[in-house]
């Protein structure tokens, strides 16, 4: 047996133990309703379905990454992902590293920091900036960047409609920035590295 198949089983089993465990102490906490024999087939239930539905996707992710080739970038040296993902994270990144000094995301991609060797350009760093970020706070990282000589930025419109799901961008001063005063020099993987108008 492969050890990809036995170590979910042994977990399961170790689950399935430590929930009979709790499943006993829950029947003598309710033993005095009567109830011991519900309590006991609901454990057992929700264990199974929690088992049922995780192994599985164990298995998916354990084959993904045995498959995958190794991202090789700062701080990602042990990340497996497909070839066309690391050859897309190894050209951005490398291009923030030799085009830019540092660099703005939209939304907030701060492993690109990492990847780059590139300090963020201010502490306002979330991955959901555009909804978090007052409009004030957005017009200090703005007014920091345009100090900043060979700065960039990142956009990923696919990562920007998971964040925004079914509401519009908040019409604040960094997305104005981003938005009017840079244009695209790269595209790769649906990252678009940008750099300011001249």
């Amino acid at each position: 047996m492969k050890i990809a198949i036995i170590a979910p089983l042994v977990t399961a089993i170790i689950l399935f133990v430590g929930f009979g465990g709790a499943s006993i102490a829950f029947n003598r906490y309710f033993a005095w309703k009567g109830r011991p024999t519900r309590v006991a087939a609901a454990s057992s239930v929700l264990l199974l379905a929690l088992v049922t539905s995780w192994v599985p996707n164990a298995m998916v992710v354990r084959q993904e990454f045995v498959e995958g080739v190794r991202l090789s970038l700062p701080g990602a040296r042990r990340v497996h992902v497909t070839p066309s993902q690391a050859a897309t994270y190894r050209q951005v990144s490398t291009t923030l590293a030799r085009r830019c000094s540092t660099f703005l995301t939209l939304p907030g991609m701060n492993s690109f920091y990492v990847m780059a060797k590139e300090d963020p350009p201010t502490t306002f760093n979330a991955t959901s900036w555009m909804f978090l970020l007052s409009a004030s706070e957005q017009q200090q990282v703005v007014d920091r960047a345009r100090t900043i000589p060979r700065l960039c930025a990142v956009r990923n419109d696919e990562l920007v409609a998971f964040w925004k799901q079914d509401h519009r961008l908040p019409d604040r001063p960094l997305l104005r920035y981003l938005e009017n005063d840079f244009v695209p020099i790269e595209n790769d993987g649906g990252y678009v590295v940008m750099v300011p108008r001249q």
